[in-house]
């Protein structure tokens, strides 16, 4: 199993907690993010560094894959 460094768990952290928003949404239409910090510019950075943690977690999954074959 690979060590995962200090980025990936700020990563995972960040998508877990992107998830349990995406599924409050789905349930009880309920968006934490726009309810604690409002609408407005600093809504969409949260959105583009979930979407940053979420590639980067897919591309070190892509790449530990093709290193182990």
């Amino acid at each position: 199993m690979k060590k995962i460094g200090f980025l990936g768990w700020i990563c995972q952290l960040i998508v877990i907690v992107a998830a349990i928003d995406w599924g409050l949404i789905g349930i009880f239409k309920i968006d934490l993010v726009t309810k604690l910090l409002g609408v407005g510019d600093i809504v969409r950075i949260v959105f583009i560094v979930v979407g940053v943690a979420g590639a980067y977690l897919l591309l070190d999954l892509i790449f530990a894959k093709t290193k182990k074959a």
